[in-house]
């Protein structure tokens, strides 16, 4: 019987958290730097913040030993939220369409208030996507 030679990579999970953080937050400061060198541009900026925030979720999520697990994983879903938010933000500045700051603040702040207020009382928090449409009532409340 012929035998199939498999490579085996195992990835590194802490890495693969660092090499995330560092390449998002390098990103999110360009963006921002090249705002800075062309202030009629606020995509730019808003684009440069959502990197940011989603560097700052990654490394909440890469942080369960440091921070209690139920308060890393609902800070961080509420940054990713909000990173969506500024990159929605974002393309419609770049399509020269109105921007409503509250109305993309709104979303994370809903979703933290939700989050922070299940996990305080005791429910479990997990990390899910804010687009999963499947979920069950209890994770939906959480």
């Amino acid at each position: 019987m012929p035998t199939v030679v498999t490579s085996h990579f195992f990835i590194d999970l802490p890495t693969l958290f660092a090499v995330t953080v560092f390449v998002s937050a390098t990103g999110g400061l360009l963006l921002l730097f090249a705002w800075m060198q062309n202030r009629g541009t606020p995509a730019l900026a808003l684009w440069g913040i959502g990197y940011l925030f989603g560097a700052a979720a990654a490394a909440f999520l890469a942080s369960p030993g440091f921070i209690p697990n139920s308060w890393s994983v609902c800070t961080a879903n509420a940054l990713i939220c909000g990173a969506y938010g500024m990159m929605w933000g974002g393309a419609r500045s770049f399509e020269g369409r109105r921007v409503d700051i509250a109305l993309l603040a709104t979303g994370a702040a809903r979703k933290a208030s939700i989050r922070f207020r299940a996990a305080s009382s005791g429910w479990p928090c997990f990390p899910l996507l804010s687009g999963a449409t499947a979920q069950p009532p209890r994770a939906i409340a959480c």
